[in-house]
C-alpha cells in the first residue's frame, strides 16, 4: 500500500503492533482466520514491511505484505496423472490381442482415444485460460502419443 497523495513529510505508514482494543498484546501484524481456505492452495509464509519508497516526486511511506502459496497437488495426481497413465496402459492391452480380433483392437483403441479426451477436457475446464502450454498439456501430449503408438 502506497500513499499516493501525500509524502513521507505528511504521513508516514507503520504496521500496527503493541495493545489491542481488548487490551491483548497481538504478535502478528496480519492474522489469518483458521478457517481461511483456498481451493488447490495453502498459505505456506506470510512477511510484512514497511518502508519508504523514493522516487523522483518525492520520498513515500509504503506497506507490503507478501504471501506465499503452495498448490496442492494430490488433486492432480490422483484426478488426472493416475487416470491417463492407466488408460496409456489399457490401450497396451491391444498389443497382446491376435491379428484377428480386429474388432475388439478397434473397440479397444477407440475407448481409450474417448476416454484420454475425456480426462484432457475435464483438465481443460478446472484450468486457467492461457495462450501457452502448460506442463500438463505436454504431459498429455505424451499420453496420447503412446495411445497411438
Amino acid at each position: 500500500m502506497l500513499s499516493g497523495g501525500y509524502t513521507t513529510d505528511d504521513v508516514i505508514y507503520q504496521w500496527h503492533s503493541g495493545l489491542a482494543l481488548d487490551g491483548l498484546t497481538r504478535a502478528e501484524t496480519i492474522e489469518m482466520a483458521d478457517d481461511t481456505t483456498l481451493a488447490n492452495f495453502r498459505v505456506m509464509n506470510l512477511t510484512t514491511g514497511a518502508f519508504d519508497r523514493i522516487l523522483t516526486t518525492g520520498n513515500w511511506s509504503t506497506l507490503c505484505a507478501r504471501f506465499t502459496f503452495v498448490r496442492n497437488t494430490l488433486y492432480f495426481v490422483i484426478q488426472m496423472y493416475v487416470p491417463s497413465a492407466l488408460i496409456v496402459m489399457v490401450s497396451w492391452v491391444s498389443f497382446w490381442l491376435g491379428h484377428s480380433s480386429v474388432p475388439a483392437r478397434a473397440a479397444l483403441g477407440i475407448t481409450t482415444v474417448l476416454t484420454l479426451l475425456t480426462i484432457i477436457t475435464g483438465s481443460n475446464n478446472n484450468m486457467p485460460k492461457i495462450s501457452y502450454m502448460k506442463a500438463i498439456d505436454v504431459y498429455f501430449a505424451g499420453c496420447f502419443f503412446f495411445v497411438f503408438c
